[in-house]
């Protein structure tokens, strides 16, 4: 084996005895950040769905208000639309 290959096979070795000594105080250490941006995203999610519902409810009330003035006409503010075929008022 090569200098090389024996100084990887050392520091995993290295690395593999202090991983149980140093991932604890890491995790401790990034628990508060990581909680406030699980806290952060679920917050923008929640506001996005509420958004996403607004506009929802938006455009079924324009889809509604379209459907009446199309069918109840001239008088509801409306076009009449023509029928296929032929014109408006022609019989």
């Amino acid at each position: 084996m090569t200098r090389e290959t024996w100084k990887g096979l050392a520091i995993g070795f290295g690395a593999g005895l202090l991983a149980p000594l140093v991932l604890p105080a890491v995790v401790r250490a990034t628990r508060p950040t990581v909680d406030a941006a699980i806290r952060a995203g679920l917050g923008a999610w929640e506001r996005g769905r509420e958004a996403v519902a607004e506009f929802g409810e938006y455009a079924e009330d324009m889809m509604a208000e379209a459907r009446a003035r199309q069918e109840g006409g001239p008088a509801m503010g409306g076009q009449v639309m023509p029928a296929a075929g032929g014109e408006a008022g022609s019989a």
